[in-house]
């Protein structure tokens, strides 16, 4: 992975990213940010994220701003990198 690109325009349909998602309910979690993987729906021909890499509930679409991440999400990230970024 070469960075996050500043805006989805500039990723690359068919590639995918790990990006920082917000909670889905940021009143009962304890960190700002978790990490999920963001794919390309070709059917929708829409950016599409799912569930954090801690198998947590997360918002739709990469978070905006700083904040605290899921320190599970960075240990899932650490041991599994291969597993969760495609591959070029």
């Amino acid at each position: 992975m070469t960075g996050k690109p500043a805006v989805l325009d500039d990723y690359v349909p068919g590639r995918k990213y790990v990006v920082p998602v917000a909670p889905l309910d940021p009143a009962t979690e304890r960190v700002d940010r978790h990490l999920t993987v963001l794919i390309w729906d070709p059917g929708t021909e829409e950016w599409g994220n799912g569930v954090a890499l801690c198998g947590r509930a997360v918002a739709r679409g990469p978070a905006t701003g700083e904040g605290d991440c899921c320190r599970d999400c960075i240990t899932i990230l650490n041991i599994y990198p291969r597993h969760l970024i495609e591959q070029e």
